[in-house]
C-alpha cells in the first residue's frame, strides 16, 4: 500500500456551482485500506499454513494500495473538474498543493528509517558503491524510486515509498489527463473504466508470461502500468458528478454488499499473484466500492462519519508511512523485555499495532498538518500592507 495520501481535502465541494455535504466516508475507508497494508505486514507470519482463503485474505491486504491510486484519481477529479487546471497560476497552485500534502511526512518516514535500514544493511552485509548510495538517496529524495526496479528496495529505505513515487506521476500527469476526460460522454467513461480494469491487469499478466516472477515483480511497481487505476479513478469521478446531476443514489446496503463482496474476490484471488484475471473484478470492486461510498446516505453515511473514524482516516497516510518502523522498534523492545515479540506473541501484536496507529494521529497533528499549512502560506508570499 500503497499507497498513499489522500490528493487533496475530501471535505471540499464535489460540484462546482453548488456545495454539497462533506464526502466523509470517503476519508473514513482511507484507515481501512492502510490496515489491510498493515495486517499484511503483521499477520502474514500466523496464517502460513492456515487455510487457503485466509493466507489470500491477509496477503492480499497490499491491494490497499490498488485502492488508494484509484480512489486518489477519483478525488483530484472530483475537486478539479470544475476549475481545472489550465493556467500557470492554476498549475503551481495544484503542484503547491500536492507538495505540501505528501512530501513534508514522506521526508519525515524517511528519516524515521534511516536506522532500521543501516541495522538491515549491516546485519545482511549488503555493499553498495558510493555511486549508487548516490543516486538511490537521489531518487528517495525525489520520490522517482519507482522508475528504476533495484530503488524500490534495495536497500529496504522506506521501501514502500515506491506508491508515493507512483502517486508523483499521476499528479504530474493530472493537469494533462483532465481536459479530454472532460469531453468524453458518459457511455465513453464507462467503457474507460472498463478498459482500465483490465489494462491493470493485463501488464502484470504479460510480465509474468513473458519473464515470470520477475516481470510481474517490475510491473507492480511500475508507475506506467499503475496509470490505468489512477484514470479509471478519475472516470468515476465522472459518473459520480453526473449520477448527483440526475439526483440519482445508491440504497444504504450498497456499501456492505460491496464491502462483503470485494472481501470474497480478495479470498478466492490466489496469493501474491496479481496476473489472475480475477484481479479485474477486484478493481471493478474497488471502483463500485468508492462510487457507494461517495453516494453513501442514511446509516451508511452516518457510520463512517464520526469524527474518530474521520480523524483515523485522515491519519492514514501517517500509517501508511510509520507502520514499518514501529514494527521494527517493537520487535527490539519485546524482544529485550518479553524475550518475544509481536511476530509470535498474538498478545503483543494487538499493542503494537495500536502504538503504530497512535504514533499516526500524532504524526497527522505535529506534522502533516502544520506543514502543509506552513507551505501554502509560503507558496502565497507574504501580505502586502494596505
Amino acid at each position: 500500500m500503497s499507497t498513499l495520501a489522500e490528493p487533496t481535502d475530501p471535505n471540499r465541494s464535489v460540484t462546482t456551482k453548488a456545495s454539497v455535504a462533506p464526502i466523509h466516508p470517503l476519508t473514513a475507508v482511507r484507515f481501512f485500506a492502510a490496515m489491510a497494508v498493515v495486517v499484511t505486514h503483521t499477520c502474514r507470519f500466523a496464517v502460513d499454513g492456515g487455510p487457503a482463503w485466509l493466507q489470500n485474505l491477509v496477503y492480499r491486504g497490499t491491494l490497499g494500495v490498488s485502492f488508494f491510486f484509484i480512489l486518489s484519481g477519483f478525488i483530484l477529479m472530483v475537486n478539479y473538474q470544475g476549475p481545472g487546471v489550465s493556467g500557470s497560476r492554476q498549475l503551481r497552485d495544484f503542484y503547491v498543493n500536492r507538495l505540501a500534502r505528501i512530501y513534508p511526512m514522506y521526508f519525515v518516514a524517511l528519516l524515521l528509517a534511516v536506522v532500521p535500514t543501516y541495522a538491515h544493511v549491516r546485519a545482511q552485509g549488503e555493499v553498495y558503491s558510493p555511486a549508487y548510495w548516490a543516486t538511490f538517496v537521489f531518487s528517495k529524495l525525489t520520490m522517482t524510486n519507482a522508475w528504476y526496479r533495484p530503488f524500490v528496495n534495495q536497500p529496504p529505505w522506506l521501501d514502500l515509498g515506491w506508491t508515493l513515487a507512483v502517486e508523483t506521476f499521476f499528479y504530474a500527469s493530472f493537469p494533462f489527463l483532465l481536459r479530454p476526460l472532460l469531453k468524453l460522454p458518459v457511455k465513453g467513461l464507462v467503457g474507460l473504466c472498463l478498459l482500465c480494469a483490465i489494462l491493470t491487469w493485463l501488464p502484470k499478466q504479460l510480465g509474468e508470461m513473458v519473464d515470470g516472477r520477475n516481470g510481474l515483480d517490475w510491473m507492480t511497481f511500475f508507475p506506467l502500468a499503475r496509470l490505468p487505476e489512477f484514470v479509471g479513478g478519475m472516470c468515476l469521478a465522472r459518473l459520480f458528478t453526473e449520477r448527483q446531476r440526475d439526483g440519482a443514489v445508491l440504497p444504504a446496503a450498497t456499501v456492505p454488499i460491496l464491502g462483503v463482496l470485494t472481501i470474497l474476490l480478495l479470498a478466492v484471488l490466489p496469493a501474491p499473484s496479481d496476473a489472475s484475471p480475477v484481479f479485474i473484478l477486484v478493481t471493478l470492486g474497488f471502483g463500485a466500492l468508492i462510487l457507494a461510498l461517495a453516494e453513501a446516505r442514511g446509516w451508511a453515511q452516518r457510520a463512517l462519519s464520526g469524527p474518530f473514524i474521520v480523524l483515523l482516516g485522515e491519519a492514514s497516510y501517517s500509517l501508511y508511512l510509520v507502520h514499518g518502523t514501529v514494527l521494527w522498534v517493537a520487535v527490539l523492545v519485546q524482544n529485550k523485555v518479553f524475550g518475544r515479540d509481536w511476530r509470535t506473541d498474538p498478545w503483543l501484536l494487538l499493542p503494537t499495532v495500536a502504538a503504530a496507529i497512535l504514533f499516526s494521529v500524532v504524526c497527522y497533528r505535529l506534522v502533516e498538518t502544520p506543514s502543509r499549512r506552513a507551505i501554502r502560506r509560503w507558496a502565497k508570499g507574504p501580505k502586502t500592507a494596505r
